[in-house]
């Protein structure tokens, strides 16, 4: 090889570029490899923090869909189960429903419907109708405990949610049902209040694929058909999970779910929306890989370079030699390789061709002399030439064995030996690229056995899994399973292999009968796309042998798919042994609950009829009670002895005390029962107040007391006539118990509610008996006036009266110095208090008697004693009378000409009321006259009816004096047309 072959520009140029391919091979591959692994660690990473986002966000939805639902349901079932609402009484329902309004604000109707699907009651105005034509009506008469559906109303016209409950009777039958009617904006704010991005947004459908409610439909007025909407169709499909499906060519992913009404939630957002975190990502990255490349290319290229440019400085100075310029500068190299030693060897062959030259001009100028004993040095300059090509073949040695053993380690390290080394011993840069390719080999080596440590930690994880693991590629091959998968199938050991077709192992199951029922073939076919789609999926599967697998599965973002199988079977044997043992729980359950409620029906039988045996005694007992109060009224009115007078007194204050107690006794009575009716309202406490102090004020006067009173512009919410009790109770025991000092009657504001107090300075209770004075027949001290000694039951029928209208009931008492009783009252809205009637102004008259004298007055009452009571007292007053004894007589009696100025109508006509009897007397009489209807039923509602009617009403024993007063009232002021 000559010199001039050796140092040519094409050794060169193939010398740089094996240099540079070298240098970034081992530089870039393993800079590739991890970026690779990071890449596919940031998609995974970003696809699973992306489906955790949607999957909270579809919880929210589902979570706050289900809490609205539930309120109502238990609202509704509450309301259901209230004595209003299970008397059946139209009154006491529109009252119950009135209170479910104020905690279902978003309800535009609620009513009651019967057994026929009649309304009730309603919340509304509008005109009674018939439902049963709903699908709910047909549910609760079915025995449901509760039926929801979206509907179009019937009143709004406009999509709804329609809930209905059964109304049970008291003897546990059913006797209607509880609806609701709400429209969906409440639902459509729940579902609309989360969001997820820029795209993210949730909807609402029914099972049967019509939307409920849109984030981005606000104003839904129509129940739209959602059936062809790719997420209703993978639900029906695939069941709940991650969906993944397109819209007018774009790409999204929803998390569907179920709502405890078996509704459909649907959380969908973009595809790319989703995936625009990890898209950055793998984006950053790949910019940082390029730059990393591109820095690492520059090194590489400048490390080329510098082993090539001192070639390219030496082949340079043997190119100008081999021309025969000898005036090349050679630097001198302090490089201790061959390819210093080359430089010096070139600087000494330029010397030496120097010298040579230098003397064969001297021996040409010698021998033009004549002088032939001049000679060439030849053999220094062959020396120097021969050890300059030394040099040359040594250096190329030293390159071309260099950068094979570079190239067969690159090509070992290609095919996974990383054990390799660089053989050999170099010098300079061949040393130090022997180094780097060192470490970076081992660096490689050291990466790779971490994955292949953590693969084999994945392994031995799969391996200790109770549950049969597979994992498939992205083109559904084999390539991860465990052993208990290899045992659940006892799979043929040639199938289980890496690489295998996951449909050949289907079809093997299929073969076998391990796929489930119907076609083989389509059971294939539909595992196989689950696998495709990449879809969440579980299910359950019953193998011939009686083993059930619990299937799961799910995708491997960049991977696969995953599928784990466990065996279940000891749990489905527990859960069929819970159900039966549920099924039997409940029978005895149902069997335990019908001897309750039989129990129940005879103790409310009993009840009821405890009620009316003391309401009817309490009726027969005030008859002669009555009749001895009016014979007293007119013994007294014929008596002139004052000390005869004063017995004729006593007898009647006597009486008026059996009367109370009586009257107490029925009022304990129908409040234990439940059947005192409480007709709440709001109104001025003012009124009230004023009378209380007016009628106390002169018994307290009477007494020798002072009774301060102080009222109040107040409204409260309560029952006028049950509160008056009340009070009246507090005042009259602040009376009798106070022997002198003064009683003090007033209010205070308290948060939310109005106290009324009575204070008095009587002896106080201890703080022992405070709580015994609540209870029947329970008297302390009677006090300074023993003839007026209470029955003990005014302070029962407080508390009883206060748990009925949930007033509280207070009392602060001090002994020797007084007690406080006072009872809190709801405040009330002075917007809807009614404007009441007054009630006429009394005609005062100069002589009652005058105006009484010659009238006609009928009396017709069953009792013979009362008749001849009234008999006596009317003709006292001057008053013409005819008795009569039941309607059979005075319906004889009336005609026309011979019409009453008033009429004394009792209430009990043996199976005839009073009031039923007065259209045909007044058809006979042609006429309409007064009527004081009398009557020992101490009913509100009996007492409102008569005021309705215009008709005065006395409940007995009656009062003479308030008898004579009522009269002169109506004959004065109520004439009628004869």
């Amino acid at each position: 090889m000559s010199l001039r072959s050796l140092l040519s520009p094409q050794p060169r140029l193939r010398i740089f570029g094996q240099l540079l391919l070298a240098f970034l091979l081992v530089a870039l591959l393993p800079l590739a490899l991890f970026w690779q692994f990071e890449r596919l660690r940031i998609t995974e990473s970003g696809q699973a923090a992306a489906e955790s986002q949607l999957s909270l966000f579809s919880q929210r939805v589902v979570q706050q869909v289900d809490d609205w639902t539930a309120l109502n349901l238990s609202v509704m079932k509450l309301a259901a189960d209230q004595p209003g609402m299970r008397s059946f009484d139209p009154a006491a329902q529109r009252r119950v429903i009135a209170s479910v309004q104020t905690r279902l604000p978003w309800a535009y109707l609620i009513h009651t419907a019967g057994l026929d699907g009649s309304n009730l009651a309603r919340s509304d105005d509008g005109p009674l109708s018939n439902y049963s034509d709903r699908h709910y009506y047909g549910e609760i008469l079915a025995g449901a405990s509760q039926s929801v559906e979206i509907g179009l109303g019937r009143t709004s016209h406009r999509p709804a949610f329609l809930v209905a409950v059964p109304i049970k009777r008291v003897d546990g039958s059913l006797g209607g049902l509880l609806i609701q009617a709400a429209q969906l904006d409440e639902v459509t704010r729940a579902v609309s209040s989360a969001a997820l991005g820029r795209t993210g947004h949730g909807f609402l459908m029914t099972a049967e694929g019509r939307l409920i409610a849109h984030a981005d439909e606000q104003l839904n007025r129509e129940l739209k058909d959602y059936s062809r909407h790719p997420a209703f169709i993978a639900a029906r499909d695939h069941g709940d999970g991650l969906q993944r499906y397109s819209i007018d060519g774009v790409a999204r992913i929803a998390d569907i779910r179920h709502t405890r009404l078996g509704w459909i939630a649907v959380a969908e957002q973009d595809e790319a929306e989703s995936r625009a975190v990890v898209d950055r990502a793998n984006r950053n990255a790949l910019a940082l890989l390029g730059l990393t490349a591109a820095l690492v290319s520059l090194l590489s290229l400048a490390v080329a370079r510098g082993f090539a440019a001192p070639i390219e400085r030496v082949t340079r100075v043997a190119e100008q030699i081999s021309r025969g310029d000898l005036d090349v500068e050679v630097e001198a190299s302090a490089r201790r390789d061959q390819i210093g030693e080359l430089q010096r060897a070139m600087l000494g062959v330029r010397d030496t061709l120097r010298r040579f030259i230098d003397s064969q001009g001297r021996i040409a100028s010698a021998v033009a002399r004549g002088d032939f004993s001049q000679r060439a040095d030849e053999s220094a300059f062959t020396r120097v030439y021969a050890d300059m090509v030394r040099q040359l073949n040594q250096m190329t040695e030293t390159a071309d064995r260099g950068l094979s053993e570079f190239a067969r380690v690159l090509a070992a390290v290609a095919r996974g030996e990383l054990d390799v080394a660089v053989e050999g011993e170099f010098e300079g840069t061949f040393a130090q690229l022997q180094r780097d390719t060192r470490v970076t080999v081992e660096s490689l080596a050291h990466l790779i056995a971490q994955l292949e440590l953590n693969r084999g930690l994945l392994r031995a994880a799969l391996e200790h899994l109770p549950q049969g693991v597979s994992v498939v590629d992205l083109d559904l091959r084999l390539i991860a399973w465990n052993r208990r998968y290899a045992e659940i199938f006892d799979y043929p050991p040639e199938l289980l292999a890496v690489g295998t077709p996951i449909e050949s192992l289907m079809r093997v199951n299929a073969g076998r009968g391990l796929m489930g029922r119907g076609d083989a073939e389509w059971q294939v076919q539909r595992r196989l796309q689950h696998l495709q789609s990449g879809n969440q999926h579980v299910n359950e599967r019953e193998l011939p042998d009686g083993t059930v697998l619990e299937i799961r599965g799910s995708a491997l973002p960049g991977i696969g798919y995953v599928t784990s199988f466990s065996d279940v079977t000891a749990y489905k044997q527990t859960e069929a042994e819970l159900r039966a043992l549920t099924a039997t729980l409940e029978r005895r359950v149902d069997a335990r609950t019908r001897d309750l409620a039989s129990a129940t029906a005879a103790a409310e039988r009993a009840n009821r009829y405890k009620t009316r045996f003391v309401s009817s005694a309490v009726h027969d007992l005030l008859q002669p009670l009555n009749a001895a109060r009016m014979f007293a009224s007119a013994l007294l009115a014929q008596l002139q002895d004052a000390q005869a007078q004063q017995l004729a007194r006593s007898i009647d204050g006597a009486l008026a005390a059996q009367d109370q107690i009586l009257a107490s006794l029925l009022d304990i009575s129908r409040l234990e029962s439940g059947t005192l009716e409480t007709r709440v309202q709001d109104f001025a406490i003012a009124p009230l107040l004023d009378a209380l102090a007016r009628e106390f004020g002169v018994l307290a006067q009477a007494r020798g007391l002072m009774l301060r009173a102080r009222s109040s512009k107040a409204i409260v919410r309560s029952d006028p006539i049950l509160l008056r009790r009340i009070l009246q109770n507090f005042l009259s025991n602040a009376l009798r118990y106070t022997p002198r000092g003064r009683i003090v009657f007033g209010c205070r504001r308290v948060p939310g509610a109005l106290r009324i107090e009575v204070w008095d300075t009587g002896p106080g209770i201890p703080q022992h008996q405070q709580q015994l004075i609540f209870e029947e027949f329970r008297r302390l001290d009677p006090g300074p006036d023993v003839h007026e000694r209470g029955s003990g039951l005014g302070l029962a029928i407080v508390d009883r009266i206060a748990r009925r209208l949930e007033h509280p009931i207070t009392l602060r008492s001090q002994p020797g110095r007084g007690s406080v009783f006072a009872v809190s009252v709801p405040l009330g809205d002075a917007s809807r208090v009614e404007a009441e009637p007054g009630d006429a102004p009394l005609v005062k008259h100069d002589d009652d008697s005058a105006s009484l004298r010659d009238r006609l007055i009928w009396c017709i009452d069953d009792d013979a004693n009362v008749r001849e009571a009234n008999r006596s007292l009317l003709r006292a007053w001057g008053c013409r009378v005819q008795l009569f004894d039941g309607p059979a007589q005075a319906l004889a009696q009336a005609n026309a000409q011979d019409v009453p100025e008033l009429l004394l109508l009792d209430n009990r006509l043996g199976e005839t009321r009073g009031p039923d009897l007065l259209p045909a007397l007044v058809e006979r009489w042609q006429a309409q006259p007064p009527v004081i209807l009398v009557t020992a039923d101490a009913d509100p509602a009996l007492r409102s009816a008569a005021r309705e009617a215009g008709w005065g009403f006395l409940a007995k024993p009656v009062k003479a004096p308030a008898l004579r007063a009522l009269m002169t009232r109506l004959l004065s002021l109520r004439g009628f047309d004869r």
